[in-house]
């Protein structure tokens, strides 16, 4: 009787030990909200970044305006396949979450992600600009290096639709002042070569005779 008494005292104890340490009953840490502007929604934060780099880029009106269309689309398509109703411009697939604002939220981040590295890798205050990006991405704890497009997680869906849209310009004919020097510089669509740090070319400097702010 004592040993029983003495083994189950020692499960007891093991077993404490471990809830203790694990503690499964709490979720696990969240993304800590962003002190700066606590009000804007990830779409602003976004959109402000996309503006920071118009600043620092060469003017052209043509191609800001195209990059300002494109983010508005990409943002729009993400929050849109979480929605029953809404309709997408371009990407029309509905997705269900646990949590359709953070999945929307995670899918805007992404797609806006990969358009504007696309587009301002060649643009004059690159590496500014993207190292925003960049810092945007980790302020809101996602990964840059998911570069997956397969399957129905927030970031894949983000990165399709991102891709979708870069894929309309390989193949569009468009005038050179909106498309700038894209064809042969522009960074590749496909997958495989997102979420790759250290792969920016040479910003321009502001004395460069090219207006591309591709």
């Amino acid at each position: 009787m004592a040993k029983e008494q003495w083994m189950g005292g020692l499960v007891t104890f093991l077993v404490g030990a471990v809830l203790a340490t694990t503690r499964p009953w709490e979720q696990a840490p969240t993304c800590p909200p962003i002190a700066a502007h606590p009000t804007w929604s990830v779409a602003r934060r976004w959109d402000e970044a996309l503006l920071d780099a118009i600043r620092r880029a060469l003017p052209n009106p043509p191609v800001h305006a195209r990059n300002l269309f494109h983010v508005s689309v990409a943002m729009w398509d993400a929050w849109a396949a979480y929605d029953p109703t809404a309709s997408g411009y371009l990407f029309r697939e509905k997705l269900h979450a646990p949590n359709p604002s953070g999945a929307r939220n995670e899918a805007i981040s992404y797609a806006a992600y990969r358009v504007l590295t696309s587009r301002f890798i060649k643009s004059v205050g690159a590496d500014a600009s993207l190292g925003e990006f960049d810092d945007l991405m980790d302020a809101l704890c996602l990964p840059i290096a998911d570069s997956r497009i397969d399957g129905d997680s927030p970031a894949a869906v983000g990165n399709r639709i991102a891709k979708a849209l870069l894929d309309i310009e390989q193949t569009a004919q468009l005038p050179r002042c909106v498309l700038g020097d894209v064809r042969g510089t522009r960074r590749s669509t496909h997958p495989s070569s997102w979420g790759r740090r250290g792969s920016r070319s040479p910003t321009r400097t502001a004395g460069s005779r090219s207006r591309s702010n591709t």
